[in-house]
């Protein structure tokens, strides 16, 4: 059995947001617009203890009952419900045994969920951001997160050796947590939207997904589409 826990770090929850300062482009988007021009003048091009006084005197106010009770008690609750239901939904899409056996939620005050995986360890870590809570789709971002465990896991060394770079696995890995929105929508509050620039990808899948329900099929197709199909391009 999968064992979850649930993790408040500070000093992590500060290192997701200098990340995120002095890397703040991924897949098309800057992570930095949603925050005001004041604060990033506040935090671009400073020094690491600039920015860290900068980022503490922001997130204190969420690091209340209120945002600690969102995440150790809701959010616990609804995960808890759902895991098993879940775990076992993602192991028969994939035709794979769960990756780990571990999940490290972790609670974070940026507007962006990462994860953290390592290949040999028996853990899995997905960031949680107070938006998330406050709009109350931890589940979306579970499901979404624990796709991109299994193609990391099981299907990144195959995307390789068909072919496609670094990027191009990257976009599939992205691509297909579309498959979340005919699987999961009795579970998952709202749809998986994914990012603009995976829209052609993210359509194929949807069709290919609809005529075989194959994961091994479905990458290797998409593979050949890739390459075939596709021009590289970078996430900028």
């Amino acid at each position: 059995m999968v064992k979850i826990e649930y993790m408040i770090n500070k000093e992590e929850d500060i290192a997701n947001w200098l990340n995120f300062i002095n890397h703040p482009i991924t897949y098309g988007r800057n992570r930095l617009d949603d925050y005001s021009k004041e604060f990033k003048d506040s935090v671009i091009g400073k020094t690491k203890e600039e920015q860290i006084k900068v980022i503490n005197e922001t997130i204190k106010p969420l690091y209340t009952k209120e945002y600690i009770d969102r995440f150790e008690i809701r959010f616990k609750n609804k995960i808890d419900k759902q895991k098993d239901e879940i775990i076992k939904r993602l192991e028969k899409i994939h035709s794979r045994k769960f990756p780990v056996e571990y999940i490290i939620n972790k609670y974070t005050t940026f507007n962006c969920c990462p994860y953290q995986y390592k290949p040999d360890k028996d853990w899995f870590g997905i960031f949680f951001s107070k938006e998330v809570l406050e709009i109350e789709i931890e589940l979306n971002v579970f499901v979404h997160e624990l796709m991109h465990l299994f193609f990391h896991t099981y299907f990144d060394k195959t995307c390789m050796k068909k072919g496609l770079n670094k990027e191009q696995t990257q976009d599939l890995k992205e691509a297909v947590t579309i498959i979340i929105n005919s699987e999961f929508k009795d579970i998952v509050e709202q749809e998986d939207k994914g990012y603009k620039i995976h829209r052609e990808l993210r359509n194929q899948i949807s069709k290919i997904w609809k005529k075989d329900k194959n994961f091994d099929n479905l990458i290797n197709e998409m593979c050949e589409y890739i390459l075939k199909h596709t021009t590289k391009h970078k996430n900028t």
